[in-house]
């Protein structure tokens, strides 16, 4: 097997682990890949450049009004 697919591994193990862990579920989906990406992109498994857009999505999430009447602050 590849290391793309030992990584793939690894993070369905690790993301699997860190919800059960009791973090919250938030944090586990977003920190998770994020941590293996770094991890990957040390040993060349995966290009860092895709990053740059992580965080223009998560800004553009809080962008997004609301539907419904709410008290949020985006």
């Amino acid at each position: 097997m590849s290391g793309q697919e030992w990584m793939l591994i690894v993070l369905f193990v690790a993301l699997f682990g860190g919800i059960l862990s009791g973090i919250p579920a938030m944090l586990a989906i977003a920190g998770v890949p994020f941590v293996l990406a770094v991890i990957a992109g040390q040993f060349d498994l995966f290009n860092l450049a895709f990053l740059s857009n992580y965080p223009s999505r998560v800004q553009g999430l809080c962008r997004i009004p609301c539907s419904w009447p709410c008290r949020c602050s985006c």
